[in-house]
């Protein structure tokens, strides 16, 4: 049985489990109660969870380290080695501030490493003085100040830095309407016994509430 593990009971959205119900057994009579394709950071989220629902998980993976997207290593260049210059680079490694909170906390990963708030969150060089010198060394940076945001989009556009505030405020309405979705699975207040019950079912009054209070601006 293929499973792409959306549920947030698992905390993870890309990774593939391979799940025989039937336990998997190999020639060496080892046997797993669940094989996940891939190291990378998802599926070691998902390995650590089954692991401790207590299942018996195997990880495989290609490459002879693992992390996927939240690897840093080297680029392997031919005119960089050529020169002796060594560079790093992150495959994808701001992709782990998208880590809820939640999952750092109940597989205890600060005991492992010290998470570094992302900000700025984004840099972006441009290539505008080939046309239009006064833009030369310009670049857009984003983060977490609302007026430095303005006025980094402003060399380029006052149309789209106005444009921009109002993306997030939008946004903003939009997060706090998933917000009660985020860490869990769909709530069902007819399965589970009574205490999980009575958490779906306040799951779904604050789900209700939170998407009637924007609901004039989220829905047309």
């Amino acid at each position: 049985l293929l499973l792409q593990h959306e549920s947030m009971k698992w905390r993870s959205i890309h990774s593939i489990i391979v799940v025989q119900i039937s336990r998997f057994s190999t020639k060496s009579k080892n046997k797993y109660d669940a094989i996940i394709l891939g190291a990378g950071h998802n599926g070691l989220i998902t390995a650590s969870y089954l692991s401790k629902a207590g299942m018996r998980v195997l990880v495989l993976e290609k490459r002879s380290l693992v992390g996927g997207a939240a690897v840093t290593e080297k680029v392997d260049d031919e005119l960089l080695n050529k020169i002796g210059l060594e560079v790093k680079m992150s495959r994808a490694s701001y992709l782990a501030g998208l880590l809820r909170p939640v999952v750092i906390e109940e597989l205890d990963l600060g005991s492992l490493f010290t998470y570094i708030p992302r900000n700025p969150s984004s840099f972006t060089p441009t290539r505008t003085a080939e046309t239009d010198p006064l833009l030369k060394g310009t670049y857009l940076l984003l983060g977490e100040d609302e007026k430095d945001n303005r006025r980094s989009i402003s060399q380029y556009s006052i149309n789209d830095a106005d444009a921009y505030i109002k993306y997030e405020a939008f946004l903003g309405q939009v997060r706090e309407l998933l917000q009660p979705l985020i860490d869990n699975a769909p709530p069902n207040p007819f399965l589970g016994n009574f205490r999980e019950r009575i958490r779906a079912i306040k799951t779904i009054l604050s789900f209700l509430s939170a998407a009637i209070r924007p609901r004039h601006k989220l829905i047309p």
